[in-house]
């Protein structure tokens, strides 16, 4: 059976803490899911980083195999994985493969928004 082409408003979807999260600063607006669309391969939302706001670290094993993609909307960002770390600015995007221990920052003064996806979906 065909699955349904579906919009999802941004404006409906409330913002939750991240997946792993353990500190403030941070949302997230799951849009695509399993649970909202039906989605069984992809998952995709929009984080938003407040100023000046360190992230939190977190990870998914190579077994567990969720590759992840941000795109920056707005701002700048820098991810560390492991004892490394890039930059990334408006109109970048970073791949994240399975298996390093990342951690997201926002250093400046401004907010940070960030596209996300990641496959297979957790939600």
């Amino acid at each position: 059976m065909r699955k349904e082409v579906k919009v999802v408003r941004t404006d409906k979807v409330e913002p939750v803490t991240p997946y792993q999260s353990t500190v403030k600063g941070f949302s997230a607006q799951r849009l695509v899911t399993k649970t909202r669309v039906g989605s069984e391969k992809l998952m995709v939302g929009v984080v938003d980083i407040e100023p000046n706001s360190k992230g939190y670290r977190w990870s998914y094993s190579e077994a567990e195999g969720n590759d992840e993609v941000y795109y920056v909307v707005k701002g700048k960002v820098r991810l560390h994985y492991d004892d490394q770390w890039v930059e990334a600015e408006e109109g970048d995007a970073i791949f994240l493969p399975a298996g390093w221990r990342y951690q997201l920052d926002n250093e400046q003064s401004k907010p940070a928004r960030l596209i996300y996806a990641l496959t297979p979906p957790i939600e």
